[in-house]
């Protein structure tokens, strides 16, 4: 796993054992005209759920445009507002994850 992705590594994990898709990387949002306005840290497609780092707080407009629900890692890439982060994304795609890693 990338670098990048070390601090999200265990939610990832308990997601993944909650029943959740493998999220996609880094994907591109495109407007009506396929001009690319947006980018993403992790996005589930099926439940429109994205989440996106502290330096990408000015892409959530475009995401929520389109009908996404947006989640904005702190800059640690640790809580979703104030919650940890692996909790909020399982609440927003529906499942519950086990406490216990």
């Amino acid at each position: 796993m990338a670098a990048a992705f070390k601090p999200l590594q265990p939610g990832l994990k308990r997601l993944a054992a909650a029943g959740a898709e493998l999220p996609q990387v880094g994907i591109e949002l495109a407007d009506e005209h396929g001009k690319v306005v947006a980018d993403c840290e992790l996005c589930w497609p099926t439940a429109h759920a994205v989440v996106l780092r502290a330096d990408q707080a000015d892409l959530a407009p475009a995401w929520a445009a389109q009908g996404w629900t947006v989640m904005l890692l702190d800059e640690a890439m640790q809580n979703l507002a104030g919650l940890p982060w692996c909790a909020a994304v399982a609440a927003a795609l529906g499942l519950t994850p086990n406490d216990k890693d």
